[in-house]
């Protein structure tokens, strides 16, 4: 028997996190405060990177072909390209 071992790319910022699964990005505050989903694609996001000041996410995303950059503010809950 095996087991199948998958890694889950994260990315901390003080006392939030970014995480990338089945290539949809996550994020949580570490005192589960809010747990959300980010992104509702079919495309493959990546690499996700907290703003300075913790209240936006950049990611990558082929969403449009190439990679392209997307920002994710939590305060508006909008994304931009």
């Amino acid at each position: 028997m095996t087991t199948a071992r998958r890694n889950y790319p994260f990315r901390r910022m003080g006392r939030r996190w970014a995480l990338v699964v089945h290539g949809q990005i996550f994020a949580a505050s570490r005192r589960r405060r809010y747990r959300t989903r980010v992104t509702w694609t079919n495309a493959i996001e990546s690499r996700p990177t907290w703003a300075h000041d913790s209240r936006r996410l950049v990611y990558l995303s082929n969403r449009d072909g190439p990679r392209h950059l997307y920002l994710y503010d939590f305060a508006t809950r909008k994304e931009d390209a």
